[in-house]
């Protein structure tokens, strides 16, 4: 699950101000690539002082973060360990401030989600997909045939070879694999930009703000003004020269054909 980074944001530091004393622990990538430089120790660590002083380096350091932990000791001597990246957690002393701040986490991350579908289970499912769907048809065409068909169901109990056995029965393979296979690499860029969504959200799992409406809006302009005008260019005359000579082949011969 993917969440407005503002939001996010906010409701991290919700719980940082619930707390009594707040570690956060973040682990970067190994090299950064804004630099070209290595990072001998990607491991940091703030305190809540240090959030609450934090600037726009803290919240850019957050954003190229691979993981997000906190430990929060709260006043009734609760302690947990949330996991933000994950967005799980673990009770070190259960208590009742450790889980009101747990499930005001829990609600605000919940309220603040952009998109819910961009794990890496999601996007496993998308990039298989059209396997999926393959052996899901060649199945259940094998299962109806053996129940409507007593002569099938014969010929399966006779047969002794399982190498004989085809799995469908009822509808041609040859249908089935344009349909389902063919597709099969539109299915992989969906996955990978899947998985691309889920490593730009950082530590935070939030939306790339690079991703927003202004760059939806810019890339349908840049489409009007550049894409489709070159694509058409000169569209309307190749058209009316066409229609010109298909024109002069049906007076002098009768026939309608266009010169392409």
């Amino acid at each position: 699950m993917l969440t407005d980074e503002a939001a996010t944001l906010a409701a991290l530091t919700s719980f940082i101000d619930a707390t009594v004393e707040c570690y956060i622990a973040h682990t970067s990538l190994p090299f950064d690539y804004s630099k070209g430089k290595s990072i001998p120790n990607p491991n940091f660590i703030m305190t809540k002082t240090d959030w609450d002083d934090r600037g726009d380096s803290t919240i850019h350091q957050l954003r190229k973060a691979r993981n997000v932990t906190l430990l929060g000791r709260f006043s009734d001597n609760g302690l947990v360990r949330v996991n933000f990246t994950a967005r799980n957690w673990e009770y070190v002393n259960r208590s009742e401030l450790s889980v009101k701040a747990v499930s005001d986490l829990t609600s605000d991350l919940r309220s603040a989600a952009r998109s819910r579908l961009t794990g890496s289970g999601m996007a496993a499912l998308v990039g298989f997909f059209p396997i999926l769907t393959y052996f899901a048809i060649g199945f259940a065409d094998y299962f109806a045939a053996y129940i409507l068909d007593p002569q099938f169901r014969e010929q399966v109990s006779q047969r002794t070879d399982p190498a004989e056995s085809n799995v469908f029965i009822y509808i041609p393979a040859e249908k089935i694999i344009p349909l389902t296979l063919f597709p099969w690499p539109v299915f992989i860029i969906a996955s990978l930009g899947i998985l691309s969504l889920r490593f730009f959200s950082g530590g935070l799992r939030t939306w790339p703000q690079q991703l927003n409406s202004t760059l939806l809006h810019y890339t349908l302009y840049n489409l009007r003004t550049t894409f489709i005008p070159k694509v058409t260019e000169g569209l309307g005359n190749k058209l009316l020269f066409a229609a010109i000579g298909a024109a002069l082949i049906y007076i002098t011969t009768g026939n309608v054909e266009v010169p392409w």
